[in-house]
């Protein structure tokens, strides 16, 4: 199975191009990214992968780090990782998957984590439709099935521990999604 169809890529890539507010959401991030990676760069710099990062705006609000850009859908960013990263981010990326190539996708940021990986994951249709109609949200789970993906003993987070889990509410209490933090296993 392929991490991402030429079919689902070119319609990202479009979608990309025709709406400045797709693939933007790194930037809300950046606090977040910016305690990880400062407790892993007690021992040097960090190095950060942004796996799935639309155009770049956690890169842009964290210049103090070194932030590789990785993401299929935009040309610019789209050649492959050729190294591991002390952290990976993986924000509003898991809900655009194809449910088919998940376990696919997850093993593919598990091998480029030297240390930790963070994730964020929403849990609710999005806001946007892709220009074939559907949700921009093709990848729903419940937040426990997110959970349990990452805990599985036989999955490709088998290697990681979960340091941290935390529900996103909605203002009425509702889950809207969840950050993960996973730790590499020594």
């Amino acid at each position: 199975m392929a991490l991402i169809s030429q079919e689902y890529q070119k319609l990202n890539e479009r979608f990309h191009v025709e709406r400045e507010d797709y693939g933007t959401s790194g930037r809300h991030y950046a606090d977040r990214v910016m305690t990880l990676a400062a407790k892993l760069s007690e021992t040097g710099p960090a190095t950060i992968l942004d796996y799935g990062c639309g155009k770049a705006t956690l890169c842009e609000s964290l210049p103090q780090f070194r932030v590789h850009n990785y993401d299929p859908c935009i040309p610019e960013y789209a050649a492959r990782p050729e190294s591991a990263y002390d952290l990976v981010v993986c924000t509003d990326v898991m809900e655009h998957v194809e449910p088919a190539s998940t376990v696919e996708v997850l093993a593919d940021i598990a091998s480029y984590a030297a240390r930790a990986i963070f994730f964020q994951i929403a849990t609710r249709p999005a806001k946007k439709e892709l220009p074939d109609g559907r949700n921009a949200h093709i990848n729903l789970a419940e937040n426990i099935e997110w959970f349990y993906a990452m805990a599985d003993p036989e999955g490709p987070m088998r290697d990681f521990s979960i340091n941290l889990y935390e529900r996103i509410p909605t203002q009425d209490g509702e889950d809207a999604g969840l950050f993960l933090v996973l730790q590499r296993k020594p």
